[in-house]
């Protein structure tokens, strides 16, 4: 741990990533860990946000993969957790754990996966165990709970955050809470479904995800997803170390 000035302070707790140590009292700024260590798979909400997701977390692996003359998109639309047809295959989308499976097998799955998938049909416990069986104890996942004005994620949400509760390498992002503060706002539903992001939704839904994953991930933050909070520097932030 290490004692920091007050600017330095201000500067990073203005951003949200600032970690208490109880110990000794002092503050320590929690970084990201870097874009090239991040594996992205998602569907039309990260399609729509990718230049943001690229812009966040340089270096980021959002690229389309080809393995043996198949094409495997890590982000497109439609993109189910674990279904397979024909028609999503031809077009190059298989489902998030094909896709990871594929990364794992090619050896080109990163030490950090971002997985925000599930508003098209279901993520379940048993989906993130053959998630976590796939990629491997030593990969860290952050998964992002869902939000929809005409749909009902709650067992999607709950499967989610108790995968966080239970599994070590397991984190989430919690979009559903940030969402439904301002579903008006957050949400462009032109096209009936409910789930699609407006300009406002779409720097929420990375800011959402850039915390989550700095508070799991992040230097400084052993205990980011215990969401323990204290003060620091007069500011609210995330007790470390407990």
């Amino acid at each position: 741990v290490m004692a920091i000035d007050d600017a330095t302070l201000d500067k990073y707790a203005a951003n949200d990533i600032m970690f208490y140590d109880p110990e000794d009292g002092n503050c320590i700024p929690a970084s990201m860990p870097s874009g090239d260590k991040m594996t992205w798979i998602g569907e039309s909400l990260s399609e729509s946000v990718l230049d943001k997701i690229e812009e966040t977390f340089p270096g980021v692996d959002t690229k389309e993969k080809i393995y043996d003359g198949t094409t495997y998109r890590l982000v497109r639309y439609s993109k189910f957790v674990d279904h397979e047809s024909e028609t999503l295959k031809n077009d190059g989308n298989y489902s998030g754990l094909t896709t990871a499976r594929q990364l794992v097998d090619h050896k080109e799955m990163r030490e950090y996966l971002v997985f925000p998938l599930g508003t098209n049909g279901s993520i379940t416990a048993q989906n993130i165990e053959d998630l976590i069986s796939i990629v491997g104890e030593n990969v860290n996942i952050l998964l992002v709970t869902n939000y929809g004005l005409h749909s009902d994620y709650t067992a999607n949400n709950d499967a989610i955050k108790k995968a966080a509760e239970e599994k070590e390498n397991v984190a989430y992002a919690d979009w559903y809470e940030i969402a439904k503060s301002d579903p008006s706002g957050y949400i462009d539903d032109s096209d009936g479904l409910g789930v699609h992001l407006s300009d406002s939704g779409k720097e929420q839904f990375i800011n959402v995800i850039k915390e989550a994953f700095t508070q799991a991930y992040g230097s400084g933050s052993s205990a980011g997803r215990a969401g323990k909070k204290n003060l620091c520097g007069g500011k609210t932030k995330y007790t470390a170390g407990e």
